[in-house]
């Protein structure tokens, strides 16, 4: 589901605001089975963005930082309850700090499937955590190929120096 957040301009104040404001999200505690798109304004490009879920008997849950593609699985975050409220927060970091206007969401009744709790969710530190770790990964992959190109091209280089040499010594002999 694409949610497209416009920046309006409205009496000398900048509002954030989300569309559709109002999210029908399926069956209660359902997760894994749809995802939410957000689609940023450009300024928002770079910033930390964190979704804020809170359910109809006033529980929040622990936010949600967005990835770099701007997208949310539905999980029990928002399931877990028949209905709520939903917002982003956007920081920098450097004195940077937005709202969307809040939305809500709805998910229709299912039986219950199980007397299970839920999981505790990531706070927004292990998420952070998570995705440098992943970026670490990442980084280290692309240094390891860039030594085995090196040792690669070393290789390459010794062997034509060898032929190199070689050739002339035949010159020299004939």
């Amino acid at each position: 589901m694409e949610i497209r957040i416009t920046a309006l301009c409205r009496n000398g104040c900048t509002d954030f605001v989300p569309q559709p404001r109002r999210l029908h999200l399926g069956g209660q505690g359902a997760e894994g089975v749809d995802t939410l798109e957000f689609l940023l304004p450009s300024d928002w490009a770079g910033k930390n963005v964190s979704l804020y879920v809170e359910h109809a008997d006033g529980v929040r849950q622990l936010p949600l930082l967005l990835g770099a593609d701007g997208c949310v699985p539905v999980d029990r975050r928002f399931t877990g309850a028949a209905s709520g409220r939903w917002m982003l927060a956007v920081t920098d970091g450097e004195g940077y700090t937005a709202c969307t206007q809040p939305g809500s969401y709805d998910v229709y009744p299912t039986l219950s499937l199980d007397d299970e709790g839920e999981e505790p969710s990531q706070s927004l530190y292990e998420q952070f955590v998570a995705q440098v770790m992943d970026s670490a990964r990442q980084v280290q992959e692309a240094v390891d190929q860039a030594v085995q190109s090196g040792s690669e091209a070393a290789s390459a280089a010794r062997d034509a120096a060898q032929a190199a040499e070689q050739a002339s010594n035949c010159l020299l002999y004939t």
